[in-house]
């Protein structure tokens, strides 16, 4: 099937609608074993997508790719019901970076914001290479860079791939007194630490935000943003107490020494803590937008619970984590945990939620609550699979 659908895509881009739709009509009135569906829809859709990533056509023939995937998964026979790993290909590969698109397209309307006067960066921070979030706001960050080829629970990060971090993001080692050596440990902080350490090199923007790659806050969060002292994401609210989440992650000792840091660092503040890990509202990944004061006090408050950790706790805070030098991999300067240790880095992002709630709790300060990306995608998701759902009842009915 391929060969011949490659022959019309050369001749003639346009002429493949019709070969296409020929193609997936007769597999659907063909009486197919499933097997033999499954194989057939697949190299189809194999071959769209090949097609959308790959060879880069101009906007309007991947805006027709596009939905002529849409239109092979909304028409696809109730026997196939689309498995789960093709419809996430799909979702993860075309339909994001297609959001991804438009995303940073809104987001750069909003440059203007720092036209006259640099009100405004937010730094994206970055593990491994997806698509690139830059504009006059948006400041792409490599977290890590100092144990860029240590293993971490996504692998060992390959020369391409670093090449594209260094390329186009900036680091977060390259001042004295960094901390991206125990990036595998603290995780996003890194980069928080580096924009508090060198606020002067983003030339002082009056707000700073920091998000994550795979999770932003809409661009509309910058609608007048000098109304706000802070912008946050909706909080989330789980099934469970957030101490309960803790534990059920890590263990109960776990917990106990994220209490018993707080104790000895901000013993003040150990009743509201608790308190607040007993509850099941907060705010989660570490995503803000805030004033410059306010960014700094943040800092300033977790970078004492992130030293007296570090002092407590110089390897894991985790009992019987086992750290061994891990295969494939013999220039490191110090022996990592073989899975991944993210220990401080789980401590900061639930005290984070902690310090952000309890800013909104100040009758000062004003604030506003914003979608992610995220929500929006996972409603998207939810539209397609509804539709899915309706026409394989629709199938059935009619078998």
């Amino acid at each position: 099937m391929n060969s011949f659908l490659l022959n019309e895509y050369n001749n003639n881009f346009w002429n493949l609608d019709k070969t296409i739709r020929e193609k997936f009509e007769n597999l659907n009135k063909n009486k197919l074993s499933n097997e033999l569906y499954n194989k057939e829809f697949n190299d189809l859709y194999n071959f769209i997508l090949d097609k959308y990533e790959n060879d880069s056509p101009e906007q309007s023939q991947k805006d027709y790719l596009f939905d002529i995937i849409i239109e092979l998964f909304l028409g696809c026979k109730n026997q196939l019901k689309i498995s789960a790993k093709i419809y996430n290909k799909f979702l993860e590969k075309v339909y994001e970076k297609k959001y991804y698109d438009v995303l940073l397209k809104y987001y750069k309307e909003y440059d203007f914001l720092n036209k006259e006067d640099n009100l405004i960066k937010i730094f994206v921070g970055y593990i491994k290479p997806s698509f690139l979030f830059k504009s006059d706001i948006l400041t792409p960050i490599h977290l890590g860079r100092a144990v860029e080829k240590d293993a971490s629970k996504d692998g060992i990060v390959s020369d391409e791939d670093i090449k594209w971090l260094h390329y186009n993001c900036i680091g977060d080692d390259d001042f004295d007194g960094n901390i991206s050596y125990i990036n595998r440990r603290v995780g996003f902080f890194t980069g928080t630490y580096w924009a508090w350490k060198n606020y002067e090199r983003l030339d002082n923007p009056k707000y700073f935000g920091f998000f994550g790659y795979r999770r932003l806050l809409f661009p509309n969060c910058l609608n007048r943003l000098e109304d706000y002292d802070l912008i946050l994401p909706i909080k989330k609210m789980i099934y469970k107490t957030i101490k309960a989440d803790i534990i059920y992650y890590h263990d109960k000792d776990f917990y106990e020494k994220i209490i018993n840091a707080v104790a000895q660092v901000y013993p003040q503040e150990l009743e509201n803590v608790t308190a607040h890990f007993n509850s099941c509202e907060s705010y989660f990944a570490e995503m803000y937008i805030m004033k410059k004061d306010l960014f700094f006090e943040f800092c300033e408050w977790m970078n004492k619970i992130l030293d007296y950790i570090l002092k407590r706790y110089p390897i894991s805070m985790c009992k019987g984590k086992k750290y061994e030098q891990p295969q494939n991999n013999n220039n490191l300067k110090q022996p990592i945990q073989n899975i991944d240790r993210r220990d401080i880095a789980f401590v900061i992002e639930r005290l984070t939620g902690y310090y952000l709630l309890n800013l909104t709790k100040n009758k000062n300060l004003k604030y506003k609550e914003v979608n992610t990306y995220e929500t929006q995608i996972l409603s998207i998701r939810q539209n397609i699979l509804d539709q899915l759902r309706q026409n394989i009842i629709k199938d059935l009915k009619n078998d």
